[in-house]
This record gives structure tokens, sequence and C-alpha cells, in this order.
């Protein structure tokens, strides 16, 4: 996965827009948008740090869309992480809303 979608799924996950994200990384709004709008356009080594440390994900995962640290930590869940980040944006979106329903339901807590 490129680094737009994988920036674009976690700001879903946290529900944090790109104007917070700009204001806690002080990296300028408009380049934050083209990030998220651009395929092509990849941030600089000192911005991918910034956002990731925002986002609490390593640069590692923003980049790649893997994260040999959560496999390490989660083995069992980590294939099924992996199938959930192939989905398409709008079924990643109703699994989370089901995740989040649950969890408010105290099923998960």
């Amino acid at each position: 996965m490129s680094f737009n979608k994988n920036l674009k799924i976690e700001l879903f996950y946290s529900s944090t827009t790109l104007k917070d994200l700009a204001a806690e990384t002080g990296i300028n709004y408009g380049t934050i948008l083209s990030y998220t709008s651009h395929k092509e356009i990849t941030p600089s080594l000192n911005n991918a740090y910034l956002i990731a440390k925002a986002l609490g994900v390593s640069i590692e995962y923003l980049i790649t869309g893997e994260d040999s640290t959560l496999e390490k930590t989660y083995p069992k869940l980590y294939k099924t992480i992996k199938e959930l980040m192939a989905l398409p944006s709008e079924e990643v979106k109703h699994i989370a809303g089901i995740i989040h329903e649950l969890y408010s339901l105290n099923y998960l807590k």
C-alpha cells in the first residue's frame, strides 16, 4: 500500500482531521493535504516521522503498510489486520463501525 492510503486509513481510525494533524505536527495544511490527495507525493523523512509520531504508528507502517513490531506483538491478529488493510476503505469503515459499536456495548472491554 502507498503512504497516501496508509495515511488516510490512520486519519480515519484516529478520527484526526487534516487540520488537527497540521497543528500537531507543525506541517503546513496544504502539504498534508497533498499527501492525502496525490499518490505520487511522498513526505520528507522528517515529515513522515512527525506524522507517524502524531498518529502513534511507525514510519515503516506509513510507508509500506507493514509493521514488523505489529507482527511480533500480535502474531495471531497480524494476518487478519493485513486482510483488513487490503479491503476497500468503505468496507473498512463498516467493519470499524461494527467494532466500535461492540466496544461501546461492552462486548470488547
